[in-house]
């Protein structure tokens, strides 16, 4: 049950992510005047597009009813929320510190809020990306096992190529180890600090596999028509 209310909580956050996109300019005014102008106690109530996750939870799952969730265009929407929650952070912060009293205490509660929120997209974002690079990486070791099985070059070239590939295989299992252990994380800080690792050691083995193409298209300059169409074809990075 509570699955099913986490899945469709996603998919509502990538259809009010966009409607948000649109609009953002004139929330932003309208969300900050209406922080500055509350003087009761703070609620850690987060905005609608905001969709949080409990602390040492599995991996979010890809389904058909979730799919729209992991794409490129959810993950750019989320690190842009990002942005936009640390600009507010700063913002109740710099307010903060003009005043004191429980109109201080309040504006720090809110900017801790916003953070946490903006903590919490990072992650999700990362998720995506995670995704997104395993795809690439399992790509490129497709095309690469081609490459090789059809390898004319010099033995300098196809030994380095190797060596790149088995230094690529043990960066992307390391990434899935961190990955792994930041849901063990006891705060959300810890987890998306071992999630930001394990997207560099992705996109280190990604770097790796390209290089080792570039190595073999090098030398098998008969092969270079064939590597770019396979290099094309399996353009899917994150930008």
């Amino acid at each position: 049950m509570k699955t099913q209310i986490y899945l469709t909580a996603l998919l509502v956050l990538t259809i009010q992510v966009m409607v948000n996109g649109q609009t953002r300019g004139n929330q932003t005014g309208e969300r900050r005047a209406r922080i500055l102008t509350t003087l009761g106690p703070v609620k850690a109530t987060p905005p609608a597009v905001v969709v949080t996750k409990q602390e040492n939870t599995a991996p979010v799952a890809e389904t058909p009813q979730n799919a729209a969730y992991f794409t490129a265009a959810s993950r750019t929407q989320l690190l842009s929320q990002v942005e936009e929650l640390m600009s507010d952070v700063k913002f109740l912060q710099a307010e903060a510190s003009k005043i004191t009293g429980s109109a201080k205490e309040n504006l720090l509660k809110q900017a801790s809020i916003l953070a946490k929120q903006a903590e919490a997209n990072q992650i999700q974002a990362s998720e995506i990306a995670g995704k997104t690079h395993k795809e690439i990486f399992i790509t490129n070791k497709q095309n690469l096992t081609a490459i090789l099985s059809i390898d004319n070059g010099d033995e300098y070239s196809s030994n380095q190529a190797r060596e790149l590939i088995i230094e690529a295989t043990f960066n992307i299992r390391l990434a899935q180890e961190m990955r792994e252990e930041a849901y063990a994380m006891p705060t959300s800080a810890s987890k998306l600090g071992s999630m930001v690792n394990a997207e560099e050691k992705e996109t280190l083995a990604i770097s790796q596999q390209k290089k080792a193409i570039e190595i073999l298209k090098g030398s098998n300059p008969e092969l270079a028509g064939n590597i770019n169409a396979i290099l094309n074809g399996s353009a899917l990075a994150i930008r």
